[in-house]
């Protein structure tokens, strides 16, 4: 170890940031498993809105201006698309 009797000798100490993913500092950034469970959560909710919007009443879709039609081709759609 070597010592420095001047402190303006010693060499300058390099602080390194926390890595950012995609803006978030790595100590903020959701883990695997909580990424993993956010994403099944959404993909539950499709699947419960577009089941939802299967029992509609056709005066209702008519309120929301939607087809039978948009409403069928929409519950075919995997519970991984949007």
């Amino acid at each position: 170890m070597t010592c420095f009797a001047n402190p303006a000798d010693r060499p300058a100490l390099t602080v390194m940031a926390p890595t950012v993913s995609a803006g978030v500092p790595r100590e903020r950034r959701p883990g695997l498993l909580a990424r993993v469970l956010d994403r099944m959560a959404r993909w539950q909710e499709r699947v419960r809105q577009r089941q939802a919007l299967m029992r509609l009443a056709p005066h209702l879709m008519k309120d929301i201006g939607i087809s039978e039609t948009d409403i069928w081709l929409g519950s075919k759609k995997p519970f991984l698309r949007d």
